[in-house]
């Protein structure tokens, strides 16, 4: 089922306006600061934006399954843990570097848009969910992030 393009004008928008607010925080940000340990509970700022990273891939992945005719579940499949799922995803970019976070943070976003923009049978939730909302949801951590560059 395809969107109007007024509400996918609104869509494009708003994931847009949330990434800048993200970006912009994380342009505050300086490599060092990423790399400090338990700034996030155990979590290091690098995490955060993995883990944000790791997201849009899932919603790509959710979309993909959409276009195929599939009715997927999101943000998770029923009896999936939250955590876990979050940590199996974090561990293989443990030894990543906060340019390689970075990196894979901006191309999950730009492939992520893409198809926001191309795919007849986009679905805003699953959009806005990782941008507006996701994305949100941790500005407050990566503030702390920033904040500890400061102390």
């Amino acid at each position: 089922m395809a969107i109007s393009t007024n509400e996918r004008l609104q869509m494009l928008q708003s994931a847009s306006q949330a990434w800048v607010d993200l970006r912009q925080l994380l342009d505050e940000i300086p490599d060092a600061t990423l790399r400090i340990p338990n700034t996030v509970g155990t979590w290091r700022g690098q995490d955060v934006v993995i883990h944000l990273a790791n997201w849009n891939e899932e919603a790509l992945n959710v979309l993909d399954r959409y276009a195929a005719g599939q009715s997927p579940s999101w943000p998770l499949p029923e009896g999936v843990d939250n955590d876990v799922w979050n940590e199996e995803r974090l561990a293989p970019w443990r030894t990543a570097t906060p340019a390689q976070a970075r990196k894979y943070l901006n191309d999950t976003y730009e492939r992520l848009m893409h198809k926001a923009e191309t795919m007849r049978g986009v679905r805003p939730n699953v959009v806005l969910g990782v941008t507006v909302y996701h994305f949100g949801e941790h500005m407050d951590d990566l503030r702390k992030v920033r904040d500890t560059a400061a102390d």
